[in-house]
C-alpha cells in the first residue's frame, strides 16, 4: 500500500517542523539563549517518555517479527549510558543549564498536550495509530537534527561534540526507525478503515508537535 506512504508524506510536508517559525529562527541564529533553554527544559519531558511510547506499541503488537523490529528502536533509545534522555541532558548542560533544572522543570500545557497525544495513540491498542504517530515525528528528525547542529555550531557556540551528540545520533538512527515504522504500517493497514485511522493519528500528532512549538514561542520568546 505505497499510497499510504505518499499520503503520510503529504501530511508531513504540509506541517513540516522545519517550516515552523521556531526552527526557521533557530537555523537563522535568531533564537535567544533563553528560548533555547526553555525548549531544552520542555522537550526533556517528551524525550524521557518517548521510549515508553515505543514500549507500549511493542507490547500491543502480536506479530513477533514486528515486535523484534520495534525492539531495536526501543533498545537504541534506552540502552547504556548514552541513552537518548541522557544525551538530551548533555545538550541542556551545553546551554548552561543544570541537570536538576531540566529534570524538575514544570512543563507547559502545550508540552502536556503533546505527551498526551502520543500516549493516547501509542497505548490505545490500535497499533497503526501509535506507529503513525511515531512515523511522522521520526521521519522528520534526520533533517531537523542536521539543521539544529548547524545552527548550534554557527550561532550558539556549541562547537564540541558532547552537547550536540543527541542530534548527530538522530541524523542516522531515525532514518532506520522511520523506515521500520512505515514498513510495519504498510503491512498492517490492510483496509481503508485502518489506513484512515493511521492518517488521522498522523495529523493529530503533527498538530500537537506544532502546538508544542507554538507554546515554546509564547512562553519563552522575549517581548519587545
Amino acid at each position: 500500500m505505497e499510497s499510504l506512504r505518499i499520503k503520510l508524506e503529504e501530511l508531513i510536508q504540509s506541517k513540516h517542523l522545519l517550516s515552523h517559525s521556531f526552527y526557521t529562527r533557530w537555523t537563522a541564529g535568531e533564537l535567544s539563549k533563553e528560548e533555547l533553554k526553555g525548549y531544552a527544559c520542555e522537550y526533556y519531558a517528551f524525550e524521557k517518555e518517548f521510549p515508553r511510547f515505543i514500549s507500549s506499541i511493542h507490547s500491543n503488537t502480536e506479530n513477533i517479527e514486528h515486535r523484534q523490529s520495534l525492539l531495536e528502536n526501543l533498545i537504541e533509545e534506552e540502552r547504556g549510558e548514552n541513552n537518548h534522555p541522557e544525551l538530551w541532558l548533555r545538550f541542556a548542560e551545553g546551554l548552561g543549564l543544570e541537570r536538576d533544572q531540566v529534570k524538575n522543570h514544570f512543563h507547559s500545557d502545550e508540552t502536556e498536550f503533546l505527551m498526551r497525544n502520543y500516549r493516547n495513540h501509542c497505548t490505545s491498542g490500535n497499533v497503526v495509530n501509535g506507529l503513525a504517530a511515531l512515523y511522522v515525528y521520526e521521519r522528520q528528525q534526520p533533517d531537523v537534527a542536521r539543521q539544529k547542529v548547524d545552527g548550534l555550531r554557527r550561532f550558539y557556540g556549541l562547537t564540541d561534540d558532547r552537547p550536540v551528540e543527541f542530534f548527530k545520533v538522530h541524523q542516522a538512527v531515525d532514518v532506520l526507525h522511520s523506515e521500520t515504522e512505515i514498513s510495519l504500517l504498510t503491512q498492517l493497514c490492510e483496509d481503508e478503515d485502518s489506513k484512515q485511522s493511521a492518517l488521522l493519528a498522523a495529523q493529530k500528532s503533527l498538530d500537537a508537535l506544532y502546538e508544542f512549538l507554538d507554546g515554546i514561542e509564547r512562553r519563552y520568546q522575549p517581548r519587545v
